[in-house]
């Protein structure tokens, strides 16, 4: 039984080699699962580090077409926007859903349209939060905010009503993402908003936030 299991003196080396080459693929195996698991900690550990950089900071308006009942909500977001207003000057603007009372969706739509449009500046990026629009992350946002500082250009964002944004805000907007794949309560999405601006500059300025 001891020669069996040490496969006696004179085939040591050979049993060595071979318990060896039996091992290779799982070592090799696990030595890509820790390369893997480095990497991510890597990135993690990052958190956006490739994006600080100095920015302009470029005037904020975050246009709301929403009741606001939610008291918890606009805590939350107002939470969220003072923290912001450390790194630029931001204002919001809360549209009453369906001025007029409208029972078609499409002039309700319309009818919010021509309120939002009359506070949007001239000159003023537009970005709207559409479910169609495309999909970013917080490295996105922070790219969005440096590329306003870089062009000079206020920044206004727009959660549009229950149906989604008019055809004269569509228009007038310059882009159009989306936070998420699932669709967010208006009130929701407006806190998630705040918050992700405010993440965004963060991350420009390299605090010790986004990880």
């Amino acid at each position: 039984m001891l020669l069996a299991r040490g496969c006696g003196r004179a085939a040591t080396a050979g049993c060595s080699a071979a318990r060896r080459a039996a091992a290779a693929p799982w070592l090799a195996l696990r030595a890509r699962g820790a390369a893997a698991r480095a990497a991510a900690a890597a990135t993690r550990a990052g958190g956006g580090a490739e994006l600080v950089r100095s920015v302009r900071a470029m005037p904020i308006k975050l246009i709301s077409v929403s009741k606001g009942n939610s008291k918890a909500a606009q805590a939350m977001a107002a939470e969220w926007i003072d923290k912001l207003a450390r790194y630029t000057a931001v204002s919001e603007v809360a549209i009453k859903p369906n001025p007029r009372g409208a029972s078609s969706p499409q002039v309700q739509k319309d009818d919010e349209a021509e309120k939002v449009l009359k506070a949007i500046a001239p000159g003023e990026r537009v970005v709207l939060l559409d479910e169609r629009g495309r999909e970013v992350s917080s490295e996105d946002v922070a790219r969005l905010i440096a590329a306003a500082g870089d062009d000079g250009t206020p920044l206004c964002f727009v959660v549009g009503g229950p149906y989604g944004h008019g055809a004269g805000v569509s228009a007038r907007a310059d882009d159009s993402i989306r936070l998420s794949r699932l669709v967010l309560n208006h009130s929701v999405a407006h806190v998630v908003l705040a918050e992700q601006l405010y993440r965004g500059y963060t991350i420009l300025k390299g605090a010790p936030y986004h990880h």
